[in-house]
């Protein structure tokens, strides 16, 4: 079997390209030149560039492949590029008779807060334009599902560690100019997911392939919500910064800054105060998805960059 990943330059994509290397499979990665690549290339992946916007180089990237992991939008707020890339990726796929595509989008798509969210709640008119391109792509991948491929969509709650490169960098950028504050009792849990129970759906849905999983989404997480405050004030403290422990009313200087936020693009920390959990059945009795890795593992995986020693006289 062959299998392509996408975004194999990133902690998520290298991760899954690892898993199903070492269990014997074929894999084609695709993503950024650089160490990482290099590195996959080592241990017997296949590299082959493409640029993402140029379909018949994307053609070639699909060629002789029997399965199509596309990891790149997991972290981040997604271009209007990207959703143009996936068009093209996912057409790609049908040209070449692709058997199998899944699809990682994310469980931001909800927009809003709310508890034990199911696949079909989210919203008919997104107000965000991530969750506008994000929904398009999961369904332009869906109805591609009904020419062809087998289809399935992962849906992961706030994906932690090495693999998130928004929502912890925000989260410190907003502590470090004293921007971030709590809003009622600091009470409501969060569901995360760890990047390898996440590699465990996928590497479960490549190579077992469960007739049950085609042309649907699924809900994923670590199945053990956090009390939201308490991981935030875990990773502030990694970083040596403190803790939020009260209720703050904004300054002016903290409100202006919200309301310019907003006016741009609303952003996933101003769910803190929301519970936001999901509803993960579908995916446990689909194809067996259980979660293996505990949130708490994957948050210890954030540490502040080591500085590098000055060279030269002192």
């Amino acid at each position: 079997m062959r299998i392509l990943i996408t975004g194999a330059s990133e902690a998520l994509g290298a991760g899954l390209a690892c898993d199903l290397l070492d269990r014997g499979q074929l894999v084609r990665v695709h993503g950024r030149p650089g160490a990482t690549l290099d590195a996959l290339v080592e241990r017997g992946a296949d590299y082959h560039p493409a640029l993402l916007d140029q379909p018949a180089q994307v053609l070639a990237l699909c060629d002789d492949i029997d399965a199509i992991a596309h990891c790149t939008d997991v972290a981040g707020v997604p271009s209007a590029a990207d959703l143009d890339h996936g068009q093209v990726l996912i057409e790609a796929a049908l040209q070449q008779q692709v058997a199998q595509f899944v699809y990682v989008s994310s469980a931001r798509v909800y927009e809003r807060g709310g508890e034990a969210l199911k696949e079909d709640q989210v919203p008919a008119k997104p107000k965000g334009r991530e969750a506008q391109r994000r929904l398009q792509l999961e369904r332009l991948a869906l109805t591609a599902g009904e020419f062809g491929p087998q289809v399935t969509v992962l849906r992961p709650a706030q994906v932690l560690g090495l693999a998130d490169r928004d929502w912890a960098r925000g989260l410190l950028e907003q502590a470090k100019a004293k921007q971030l504050g709590r809003r009622g009792n600091g009470l409501n849990r969060w569901d995360f997911t760890s990047a390898g129970n996440l590699r465990q759906a996928l590497v479960t849905l490549l190579l077992e392939q469960p007739a049950a999983a085609s042309g649907k989404v699924f809900n994923l997480s670590d199945g053990q919500p956090l009390v939201c405050w308490d991981a935030v004030n875990f990773l502030l403290r990694r970083f040596e910064l403190p803790a939020v422990a009260e209720a703050k009313t904004l300054s002016p200087r903290a409100l202006y800054a919200r309301l310019r936020t907003l006016r741009q693009e609303a952003r996933w920390p101003d769910l803190l105060d929301s519970p936001f959990t999901l509803d993960i059945r579908a995916a446990q009795e689909a194809f067996g998805f259980r979660p293996q890795a505990a949130s708490w593992t994957a948050l210890e995986e954030y540490r502040p960059a080591r500085r590098q020693p000055r060279s030269g006289p002192v």
